[in-house]
């Protein structure tokens, strides 16, 4: 049956969604240090149909997510730092039936949802990025308890990192006075497959913050992205502190069990980060 199949893979997808995507040379240098803590609240809501033949399931779903970076090495070649969820709270509903998660309290561990959600809390990947904010590299994730094709397509995934990108909460982006509101430009990049066409346009900027609107487009030989949305970046240390972003989805998904499914998906995310360590 269509629904039991895929009850975990709706709730894991939303973390990967739109950063900021730039010309491959990158200028900005960061410097922090060891110790320092940065933390992104993520609220996500989903709206899903997956279609297989003549079984349709309707998933929606609402996550709220508590993530940490902390620096565990700093060098003059850049930085190790473990990032990881610390809290999770999430709702999912498929075709009317509600599974709820907390991960602060212990629940029914029966449930192969409630194992994929616990699983991917309290557990820190190893990134190591240049003092760009370039991955360098990464520890795999493994991702055998977090795959059931429900919580992937609801929209809840662990982080996906790729060599050769900025992590997601750095902009390669610097303040100077001469910028003005209404400034745009483009970029584009094809990786295989997959190309993806962004406009930036610049809303606000003063000397502290610079508020930045995108539209996006992505495509690969299955699924075709539309997204947009707002980036407030912090001029002085280069972060992206608060994030608006809207996505609809239109093609086809993989389940765990390389199933093929036909799928639609419309997503919001409200994502804030500040830094915790002085």
């Amino acid at each position: 049956m269509l629904y039991k199949k895929l009850i975990l893979a709706c709730v894991i997808q939303l973390l990967t969604l739109p950063t900021i995507v730039t010309a491959q040379t990158y200028n900005r240098v960061f410097e922090y240090k060891k110790g320092d803590v940065f933390q992104s609240e993520v609220i996500t809501t989903s709206n899903s149909m997956i279609k297989r033949g003549k079984q349709i399931l309707n998933v929606s779903s609402t996550n709220n997510i508590i993530k940490s970076h902390t620096i565990k090495e700093a060098d003059n070649q850049g930085y190790k730092l473990a990032i990881k969820i610390d809290k999770m709270n999430a709702s999912i509903d498929a075709n009317k039936v509600r599974t709820s998660f907390n991960s602060e309290k212990i629940t029914d561990t029966s449930s192969n949802i409630l194992k994929g959600l616990y699983f991917v809390v309290n557990k820190p990947i190893e990134v190591t990025i240049n003092k760009n904010g370039v991955i360098q590299n990464y520890q795999e994730y493994k991702l055998e308890m977090a795959s059931d094709t429900l919580i992937s397509f609801a929209g809840i995934q662990p982080e996906i990192f790729k060599k050769s990108s900025l992590l997601n909460f750095f902009a390669d982006f610097t303040y100077y006075k001469n910028l003005k509101k209404g400034y745009s430009w483009s970029d584009s990049l094809t990786v295989g497959d997959e190309k993806t066409n962004t406009r930036f346009l610049i809303d606000y900027v003063d000397e502290k913050v610079t508020i930045m609107n995108f539209f996006k487009t992505n495509t690969t030989s299955m699924l075709n992205t539309n997204s947009n949305g707002t980036y407030v970046i912090d001029n002085t240390t280069g972060l992206i502190i608060e994030k608006y972003v809207y996505v609809i989805a239109v093609g086809f998904q993989l389940s765990a069990g390389k199933t093929m499914y036909a799928v639609s998906r419309t997503t919001s995310i409200v994502e804030k980060t500040k830094k915790i360590t002085n």
